[in-house]
This record gives structure tokens, C-alpha cells and sequence, in this order.
């Protein structure tokens, strides 16, 4: 059983003592702290790292936090403070804010006016870490955050986590299930051994993308040596042959953010194909759906 699911309320944590449980998963829980040194109510977010990375995990907290702290804008969810745990979990600290992870929405396509949301405001939170040196490194549908604001149709969506990667690459980093990296979102030069930069940001912020637009990856099998191999080879067809309902400008965009060559793929921060008004049915749809993601009709 993991550790993660014996954290009931009253456990302490530092200066947090746990409140509820908001959200679990098999190697992270998310929690509502209260911070008995500001008197004030957070949200704590642990990781619990494989066994083979337990050492390399305890590095990591410090190095996530200087790479974090520095970031503050309204796409990057804010790291307020961290630590190791005496079980060495992974623990960070975040305002509590109503987020649950775009991961629950995988599995079926989006309609296109919410993929451009999370595409637009996830493209800027990048843009803003990249111009100050900050590269997120791990990016994956785990690691982008919707939040429902309040009194609107809008979704706020937030990520987290930037500086994940810690040093060169190894074999155990691209293990089936671990902590460090999923082999469906990693770029074609990290395959070759090269470390993550904003450009691998962009691929796999479109490997994302085309999830959402298709319902699953466009690089899946059964074991990661081969995805890895897919990603070497490149797509083989335009996102518009997969899903042809899409405006084929955001089509190519999302086909272009995938390019085997880093030079090649567009800075999206503020591309056209994402600048579009929510469109009267889906805005109709999100307040009959009481504010959830819908799907393309058919």
C-alpha cells in the first residue's frame, strides 16, 4: 500500500497539519493544509517517488523551489514553500485553489474551444518561464492544473512542477511508471540523450494538444522503448487527416509544435490558431454540464 494513502486529517508535516484529502492518484495526494504559522489554509501536494529514486528525490525539492520561487504569473501555479517529509515524500506547498489535473479529462476528444484554452494559457505560462531561464522539463496532463473561477465560464488553467528534471538522463528516468518521466512526453532530442529545452517544452505541449484532439496520444504501445523509437520517426500524418472538424490552422500548428527538428517548432505563445472566442454552444453546453469540459458532439 503507499505511504501516501496513510495521511489522514491531524497528520503533521512540517508546520502543515493536514485537513482532507482533495485529490489522490497512485504516487500523489493533494490536500488541504493548515499552516499553523500563518494561521491560513493552503493546499499540500505530495509526491512519492519509485524506490530507485528515493536518494535522487531528496536533491530534488531544493532545486524544484529555486527554479519555482522565482515564477510568479497567473498561468504557473505558485510554489509558496517545500520539503522532504521524514518518509522522504516529496511535499509543495501551493495556494488552495479549486484544481483538479487535466489528466481526469484524458481518454476522448475535447471540442476544439477548450483545447484552445488549455493550449493559449498553458503556451504563456512557458513563455513566461522560459524568459527568465526557467525550463519545465517533464511536462504531461499531470502536471497541467484547471481551476474553476468563480461567477464565470472561464477556466483557469495553471502548471506546475517546472524544474522536475534534475541532470542528464538515465536509463531508470525513463522507466515504465516512475517519478521522473513519461515515455509518451518526452522530445526526440531528450531521446538522444540531449537535456530538456523550451523547444521540448513545445513538443510535448503539443503531444497534449493532440491528446486532447483525438483522445489519446499519437505515440502509444506497449512498451517505452518503441514510443521512444516514434518520437525519433516523427508523425507520420497532419493532425487535420485525424480529426478533421478542427480549424486547419490550429491543426497545423499542433502538427508543426511536433516536429522532430526543435528549430522548427513555432513559439505558441500567442499564436492566432489559439486566439479564438468560445464559441455560443460550448459556452451553452459548460453551464447545462454545471462547468465540466465538454466533448465534440457527434
Amino acid at each position: 500500500m503507499s505511504g501516501l494513502s496513510r495521511l489522514g486529517p491531524a497528520t503533521i508535516v512540517s508546520r502543515y497539519r493536514l485537513d482532507e484529502t482533495l485529490w489522490s492518484a497512485q504516487r500523489e495526494a493533494l490536500h488541504r493544509a493548515y499552516d499553523q504559522s500563518t494561521q491560513r489554509f493552503v493546499a499540500l501536494r505530495f509526491v512519492e517517488p519509485p524506490h530507485h529514486t528515493r536518494e535522487r528525490h531528496r536533491s530534488m525539492a531544493d532545486v524544484i523551489l529555486e527554479r519555482t520561487r522565482s515564477l510568479d504569473h497567473r498561468n504557473i501555479l505558485r510554489v509558496l514553500d517545500g520539503g522532504i517529509d521524514e518518509e522522504d515524500r516529496l511535499f509543495l506547498v501551493h495556494d488552495l485553489v479549486d484544481i483538479r489535473p487535466l489528466s481526469n479529462w484524458a481518454g476522448a476528444p475535447l471540442h476544439e474551444d477548450r483545447i484552445c484554452e488549455v493550449g493559449a494559457q498553458v503556451s504563456r505560462a512557458l513563455e513566461a518561464a522560459h524568459g527568465r531561464g526557467v525550463v519545465h522539463g517533464d511536462l504531461t496532463p499531470r502536471r497541467i492544473w484547471l481551476e474553476r473561477v468563480p461567477l464565470s465560464l472561464e477556466r483557469r488553467v495553471v502548471v506546475s512542477d517546472f524544474g522536475w528534471w534534475a541532470g542528464p538522463h538515465s536509463e531508470d528516468a525513463w522507466s515504465a511508471g516512475g517519478l521522473f518521466r513519461d515515455p509518451a512526453y518526452v522530445s526526440p532530442e531528450e531521446v538522444r540523450g540531449e537535456p530538456p529545452s523550451g523547444r521540448s517544452d513545445i513538443y510535448a505541449l503539443g503531444l497534449i494538444l493532440w491528446e486532447l484532439c483525438h483522445g489519446r496520444v499519437p505515440f502509444d504501445a506497449r512498451e517505452p522503448v518503441t514510443i521512444l523509437k516514434s518520437h525519433l520517426s516523427g508523425l507520420q500524418v497532419n493532425l487535420h487527416l485525424v480529426r478533421r472538424d478542427l480549424p486547419r490552422d490550429l491543426a497545423d500548428l499542433i502538427t508543426a509544435m511536433l516536429s522532430t527538428r526543435s528549430d522548427d517548432r513555432p513559439s505558441a505563445g500567442r499564436h492566432p490558431a489559439f486566439a479564438r472566442r468560445r464559441r455560443t454552444t460550448a459556452a451553452r453546453d459548460e453551464t447545462r454540464t454545471g462547468g465540466e469540459l465538454t466533448r465534440p458532439r457527434t
